[in-house]
């Protein structure tokens, strides 16, 4: 499993004929890293060849400069370089380098000759880079607030932040116009502004228009050590001392997007202050049944909650090319489903792509590029049809040992007869006739859940298959997420009480074997 692909996923070119993704991979035998970009052609025929285009495992973070053109971060001894290649010569050359590392890349092309790219790095408190030869911790630290540790990382002085530039095309490529420059440093109110958001936010954190950058930061009025408020704002590229805070919610903002057209700004908002899976629709309206999809018109100041009936919590966005529609990746039923959501009228979302677990959406064309992945499968890359609903398999970046028959899905009548869900992975020599030891797992959260999706840090497959093999139970009990809010909200105030009564389980999985 450790040695499975470690796939990034697949972002196609503007005209959908080619897709890019990082790969690594880890040897036990030569206890080194291997990978590099892959290309891949987006056809309509399946199991297409991908091809090493940069034989390196410290390249990372592909993005397209143009339909031929992919611009790359190589990332070696703590400093990074920003790097192009060129799908139809191979040519490869470095744009500008770093003193530190730099990561979380995205572009979006200003005209035909002219792209704006942006990036993320970790700055020191005057807003420089942090420099390779510095990133080790000191041998001690004083600290003078409670705000000491987050999950793996200590918290020190340096901060997560915004890079962003332009890059023109010549006769011999593409060079800097604009050097990338420290958004979050142009004044003093918003360097207390911290994005990506520690210690898990990434390039879902920021959106690029032409003419605005979108970001999350914590808001830094409160303490972070007890609240997990974080807000929408929004900078000018043409004015470094514009700053706007487009959320009114208490709770935490996450997922902006811009449209198509820069005319409006798509994101996902919560009720509660402090609480990790409740959601809001605006300052005035408050409701509870579910994490909501806001869209912001930045010329008027409007605020338009677009799921005010859905009681289910999206965790990404992805516009139509005519900015009237919106495509959710939403988690339901132990999996992240791909939702659709036109913007006029009164539908409710519509699911699309209903199995395994979607990890990022992009437009390939007319289609959707999607990359997935399952419990027996790390990565998977597929092809939505938009017109025909049709969804086509392209590519598997590893020939997995595990079966899909290996798992199992099952319900049954729990708490107060809420319906709970789970899964059952199955060693791959299993035989009915024997007896097996039983592995139950129960996640955390508790407002989380177990979906169809791959994993390095908790894979049933390695229970499933250790020794002579297990029987392994996953369930999704009262406080799961995907099931609508009030199965999550049940267990507040119920903490390993009622909610938690597995026994009624154990009793049917009995019976079943």
């Amino acid at each position: 499993m450790l040695s499975a692909p470690r796939v990034s996923p697949a972002i196609p070119n503007p005209n959908g004929t080619l897709a890019v993704f990082s790969q690594r991979s880890y040897s036990f035998d030569t206890d080194s890293w291997s990978g590099g970009l892959y290309l891949l052609p987006i056809e309509l025929e399946p199991n297409a060849i991908s091809t090493a285009i940069v034989n390196d495992s410290a390249a990372s973070d592909p993005a397209w400069l143009d339909d031929r053109t992919i611009l790359y971060i190589l990332t070696k001894k703590g400093e990074s370089s920003l790097r192009t290649y060129d799908t139809n010569s191979g040519k490869d050359v470095e744009i500008e380098s770093f003193n530190g590392a730099i990561g979380d890349l995205k572009t979006l092309s200003l005209d035909k000759e002219t792209v704006r790219f942006a990036f993320s790095a970790k700055v020191t408190p005057h807003g420089d880079i942090v420099r390779a030869n510095e990133t080790e911790p000191s041998n001690a630290l004083v600290y003078n607030k409670i705000w000491v540790r987050h999950w793996d990382e200590w918290i020190t002085q340096n901060k997560n932040s915004l890079f962003s530039g332009t890059l023109v095309m010549k006769r011999g490529g593409y060079s800097i116009d604009e050097v990338p420059r420290n958004m979050l440093n142009a004044t003093e109110e918003i360097h207390d502004l911290e994005s990506p958001v520690p210690p898990w936010g990434g390039g879902e954190d920021y959106s690029l228009s032409k003419t605005h950058l979108a970001f999350v930061a914590k808001d830094p009025h409160l303490n972070p050590a007890v609240n997990n408020a974080a807000h929408v704002y929004i900078l000018a590229f043409n004015d470094s001392t514009y700053l706007h805070q487009v959320t009114k919610g208490l709770g935490a903002a996450s997922a902006p997007v811009w449209s198509a057209d820069g005319k409006y700004l798509a994101y996902l908002e919560m009720l509660e202050r402090g609480y990790e899976a409740d959601r809001i629709c605006s300052e005035t309206t408050i409701l509870t049944i579910g994490r909501r999809v806001v869209i912001f018109k930045p010329e008027t100041h409007e605020y338009n909650c677009v799921t005010e009936d859905w009681d289910r919590s999206p965790s990404s966005i992805l516009w139509s090319k005519d900015s009237k529609t919106l495509y959710l990746t939403t988690e339901e039923h132990g999996k992240l489903k791909l939702f659709e959501l036109p913007l006029h009228g009164k539908s409710e979302p519509k699911a699309l792509v209903k199995e395994h677990s979607i990890s990022a959406a992009y437009w390939a064309g007319k289609d959707i590029l999607i990359s997935q992945s399952s419990l027996v499968e790390p990565s998977l890359i597929q092809l939505y049809d938009t017109k025909k609903d049709s969804l086509q398999h392209l590519y598997s970046t590893w020939s997995s040992p595990l079966s899909k028959k290996s798992v199992e899905e099952f319900w049954y009548r729990g708490h107060e007869g809420h319906q709970v869900h789970g899964f059952l992975t199955l060693p791959e020599s299993f035989d009915r006739k024997k007896k097996y030891s039983l592995a139950f797992l129960i996640h955390g959260g508790p407002q989380s859940a177990w979906e169809d999706s791959w994993s390095t840090r908790w894979n049933p497959a390695v229970f499933a298959n250790a020794g002579e093999g297990w029987v392994v139970a996953a369930i999704n009990p009262t406080g799961s997420t995907g099931y609508g809010q009030k199965f999550t909200d049940a267990i507040k105030g119920n903490w390993g009480t009622t909610p938690c009564n597995f026994l009624y389980f154990l009793w049917i999985l009995m019976r079943r074997f």
